[in-house]
């Protein structure tokens, strides 16, 4: 079975982009940054690997651990985030799995 048959996932990835710098008036420079679509309709498969619930007096929140494997030649960075089904993740450090795949650790906070 070919790994093109498991990845039954679709994500799209976006990444952020610089815009023009501003001058404020006072000389100082800042450049915007937006989030742009890097690729989208990318075959995937996402697993959900750990969560911890995170609790405070004034807010609780789940951190969930997902991990996502695509095909090698996926154009993925630490940071970008991932959209796969309404799920927005972003991306941890990607390692490549001897050319064959990329395992992408990614974090999503979910507050309850």
């Amino acid at each position: 079975m070919s790994l093109r048959k498991l990845l039954t996932d679709r994500a799209t990835i976006e990444r952020l982009i610089p815009l023009e710098p501003v001058d404020d008036g006072y000389g100082n420079v800042t450049t915007p940054t937006t989030w742009g679509v890097i690729a989208s309709d990318v075959p995937c498969k996402m697993t959900r690997s750990n969560h911890d619930l995170i609790q405070s007096p004034s807010y609780q929140t789940l951190k969930e651990r997902w991990d996502v494997v695509f095909l090698p030649s996926v154009d993925v960075k630490e940071t970008d985030r991932i959209r796969i089904d309404g799920i927005v993740l972003e991306a941890g450090y990607p390692e490549r799995v001897r050319n064959h795949h990329l395992d992408v650790p990614c974090m999503r906070d979910v507050a309850l």
